[in-house]
């Protein structure tokens, strides 16, 4: 089984994971590493309709199932209001009439690794560990955690930016 790590828990590597486990086969295992005594960024956020169709086929969220919708805090969205840009304001709609939402991302995590647990028991894991240093081998990823080390194939790293880029190779 190949295995792929998502480090952090905000809103980058909630999606993250939830997109992998709808896309990658079953020979894929999609583990969550985060620690969860570190706070995300806690903010209302506002959403496109691609964010919805994630959710969705992940999920099996839906906009018109009212627990879904108080389970993130959720409001509809249809377009964004501009004011004060031109001498009138407007509403910009979504594209091709798709529909969002704002939530609470506070509430994201606990809602989309419950179902993605509940819904791809065989390819959803979750690592709770502080990870201290990623190690990029020719042939794997290694976590260095609190809890000790981890093996992965990939590791994508959603843990936000980092204060330098030195370590990083920057592709074209």
């Amino acid at each position: 089984m190949k295995k792929i790590a998502i480090v952090g828990a905000g809103s980058a590597g909630i999606l993250t994971a939830a997109h992998l486990c709808t896309w990658l086969d079953k020979s894929w295992q999609v583990c969550a590493v985060h620690n969860p005594r570190k706070k995300i960024l806690g903010i209302g956020e506002s959403t496109n309709g691609a964010f919805i169709s994630v959710l969705e086929r992940a999920t099996n969220f839906s906009i018109a199932n009212e627990a879904d919708m108080n389970a993130l805090a959720a409001t509809l969205k249809f377009g964004s209001k501009f004011t004060g840009w031109r001498e009138q304001s407007w509403i910009n709609p979504l594209l091709s009439g798709n529909i969002a939402i704002h939530f609470d991302n506070r509430r994201f995590k606990d809602f989309v690794f419950g179902r993605l647990t509940e819904l791809w028991p065989g390819q959803f894991t979750e690592l709770l560990a502080d990870v201290r240093q990623i190690q990029n081998y020719s042939d794997h990823v290694t976590l260095i955690t609190d809890g000790g080390e981890h093996d992965f194939d990939y590791v994508v790293d959603c843990t936000g930016a980092p204060s330098d880029f030195d370590n990083y190779t920057m592709s074209d």
